[in-house]
């Protein structure tokens, strides 16, 4: 019908949206098209298949498929349908639009056999897989992991081909390139991958032979190969870029021996990262759009099961956990910290700072080629400090780099289990200077209770106040002022903790005295245990320092034989854990002491407002955990606690189960309001005391253990 011109702008209600949807200001051809080709302002159009194989091995473009194909055709155009005129930015809303659409579908393909896809079409998809996969979306801020199971498929993907591949074809890569053997702590640390680390040495073979790495410096796989076919059968997911994970990431140089022993799993309970409010419900706006299917007599999922998604608030995965340090390692750690710088900290800073010196005297006379790597022994003797020599350092380092070989500059560390003998041996001065700075930052990180970020970011010449009582830093997550600058706040430090940021200080000003830095810089400066005259700071190297530490030390293990290795974060719940256990043995004099606190409830206070919600509930959890294996010495404080455990979880003997296990659990009751544990204070003829009390809420009525 046509409409007087004065009536045009009605035009668009009378157009069968049959025939409206077929087209779209970003699709080039035909809409029946085998395969379509749009473009959203691309300098080269893009290209989208629609030939892919369903569960049961028959092409989406087959007849029987028309109304799922034409299905999945319709909803992305009315997707990304312009309601109206939004400027400059209109054709960049619809890509968005388009492309969320677009990894839905991709994911009804993915599981195409769970949809039966093949077989029921669209209208098969029940309420609840809906309300499933708005559950999903939720479960991550990454797409690839939420939708597309990346790290799932890859690591399946992976083991599938290395079990298939001929194991001494893999072995002779991994010996003819070692590198590809390396493993550093922080790629353990945050594996990703369902793969056993001790495998990931031959499935990066299997990868090397595959041509997956670059040639000329290896680094990161190119899973662009891979994606394609582990999701041959999408029409998007199998050609977007995935990412690489950690893990995989293989140097080209050998030049780290690793941790002595595996480290116990950092990430017990999953990812923090959910995906946020604002794109969950874009994406939950993509997901309504299929019920438009209906007004184009399309078959999809009924009417009913849309208005449920409408108010579907999913079950997102809950926060994850990391790893808590048993308390005895955190002590044991702060014991051996303290007892080494006493015993040896002005030494080591003194020795290091008299070679340095001498390499600078060298150069003054003439020899610019001189290095502390080619000092002559009577040069290195005549520096090191007799209590050194005393305790065993008879060379500049294990790992300093001496010649130049086939493959470059060769270290001498030799073999692992050699490396760390001698290592425990004091025989490599840069060595147990390493560990000196890793001295320094587990005390300051145990008693500071600091981000990482925030330790990194310590100047070695302004992190004290003029009284040298109060560690000044910049605090992260928060900004002062228009220019997004850090608020500056102080927290009260322990005397030992400022005389080892003094003895670091003070071989910063020598050091810059003599021309080895040019300025002062970040507190854990650490001299190069390669051998350069060069201090070097970031978050790498203040994680080795850690490691070095804990090897240094030998520190515990759990009962698999792997080694608790310090990270600050694992360090920041143990200043609110010092305030219980110092409950338990009588008061917490030392704590108030160092805090500048006269009153118990005064350091309850300052410790609640200056540790997180989080974290603090997370201690508190820990400190339940340790004393609940009192039970078994027939301790009955916690009897009411063990109840709960038991009525809930289905657990009769608490003690016998993983401390990490046990907080878990605790942690759970402590959120839901379930268990509240506290101090509480009260005086006595010796004045204000406190205890801990736990106590258990039943609904009916309170109970306290």
């Amino acid at each position: 019908m046509q409409l007087p011109s004065e009536l045009a702008f009605l035009e668009a209600f009378y157009i069968d949206p049959v025939e409206k949807y077929r087209q779209a200001e970003w699709l080039l051809n035909d809409f029946d098209a085998p395969t379509w080709i749009y473009s959203f302002g691309y300098r080269t159009p893009k290209e989208l298949s629609w030939d892919v194989q369903l569960e049961d091995g028959s092409s989406l473009l087959e007849e029987r498929h028309r109304d799922l194909l034409n299905g999945f055709r319709y909803w992305l155009v009315i997707a990304t349908e312009r309601k109206k005129e939004s400027g400059a930015n209109a054709l960049h809303t619809q890509k968005g639009c388009f492309h969320k659409t677009l990894n839905l579908i991709d994911h009804f393909l993915l599981h195409a056999e769970q949809f039966t896809l093949a077989k029921t079409g669209l209208a098969g998809i029940s309420t609840d897989e809906l309300k499933a996969l708005l559950t999903k979306l939720a479960s991550s801020a990454r797409i690839n992991t939420s939708l597309f199971d990346w790290e799932e498929r890859l690591s399946t993907y992976l083991l599938r081909k290395v079990q298939n591949s001929d194991p001494k074809q893999l072995d002779a890569l991994l010996e003819q390139h070692p590198h590809l053997q390396v493993l550093m702590p922080e790629q353990e640390d945050s594996n990703t991958l369902s793969i056993d680390v001790s495998l990931i040495p031959r499935v990066r073979a299997w990868l090397f032979s595959e041509g997956c790495y670059p040639q000329s410096s290896l680094g990161k796989v190119n899973c662009t190969k891979l994606a394609a076919e582990i999701y041959a059968n999408t029409l998007n997911a199998k050609s977007t870029r995935k990412p690489s994970p950690d893990i995989l990431y293989c140097p080209k140089s050998q030049t780290h021996v690793g941790r002595e022993r595996p480290g116990v799993a950092i990430n017990r309970h999953g990812s923090n990262n959910k995906l946020c409010e604002q794109h969950h419900s874009k994406y939950v706006k993509a997901l309504y759009c299929l019920s438009s299917l209906h007004i184009l007599s399309i078959p999809a999922p009924s009417i009913e099961s849309f208005r449920t998604i409408q108010s579907f608030t999913p079950q997102v995965s809950k926060l994850g956990r990391f790893l808590t340090l048993p308390s005895q390692v955190v002590f044991d750690a702060l014991r051996n910290a303290i007892e080494f710088h006493l015993k040896y900290g002005k030494a080591l800073v003194d020795s290091y700072c008299r070679l340095s010196l001498a390499v600078k005297a060298a150069h003054r006379a003439g020899n610019h080629g001189a290095r502390l790597v080619n000092l002559t022994q009577a040069q290195f003797d005549c520096a090191i400090d007799p209590k050194l020599t005393e305790l065993g350092v008879t060379e500049l380092g294990l790992s300093v780099i001496l010649k130049p070989g086939a493959r470059g500059w060769q270290p001498t560390k030799g073999s692992t289990k050699h490396y760390y003998q001698k290592l425990r041996d004091n025989r490599g001065l840069l060595e147990l200077m390493a560990v000196y700075v890793g001295c320094a930052q587990v005390v300051l990180g145990a008693l500071m209770a600091r981000r990482q970020g925030e330790m990194l970011a310590l100047c070695v010449d302004t992190c004290l106040d003029k009284s040298e009582s109060w560690l000044l830093f910049e605090k992260e997550k928060s900004t002062s002022g228009v220019f997004g600058l850090r608020d500056q706040e102080a927290r009260p430090i322990d005397p030992i903790a400022v005389k080892m940021i003094k003895q670091l200080w003070r071989m910063q000003r020598i050091l810059k005295r003599i021309g080895v830095i040019d300025e002062l810089g970040p507190l854990f400066s650490t001299a190069q245990i390669k051998g350069e005259m060069a201090l070097y700071a970031g978050p790498h190297r203040y994680n080795d320092n850690f490691d070095l530490f804990c090897d240094y030390f030998e520190g515990a293990g759990n009962d698999l034989g792997k080694r608790y290795y310090i990270r600050q974060h694992l360090l920041r719940r143990f200043f609110a854990m010092l305030f219980f256990h110092s409950s338990a043995f009588g008061g917490v004099d030392t704590l108030r002491w160092m805090l500048g606190h006269t009153d118990l409830e005064h350091v309850w206070h300052y410790i609640t407002e200056s540790t997180p919600g989080a974290v603090l509930r997370g201690t508190t959890a820990q400190w339940s955990a340790e004393n609940l294996s009192k039970l078994a010495e027939g301790d009955t404080g916690y009897q009411a606690l063990a109840e709960l455990i038991h009525d809930r979880f289905g657990v009769k003997n608490v003690f016998l189960l993983e401390t990490a296990d046990l907080e878990a659990m605790i942690e759970d009751l402590l959120e839901e309001g379930a268990v509240e544990i506290e101090p509480e204070f009260f005086e006595d003829a010796s004045g204000k005391r406190m205890r801990v009390m736990c106590k258990v809420v039943h609904q009916e009525a309170g109970n306290d253990a």
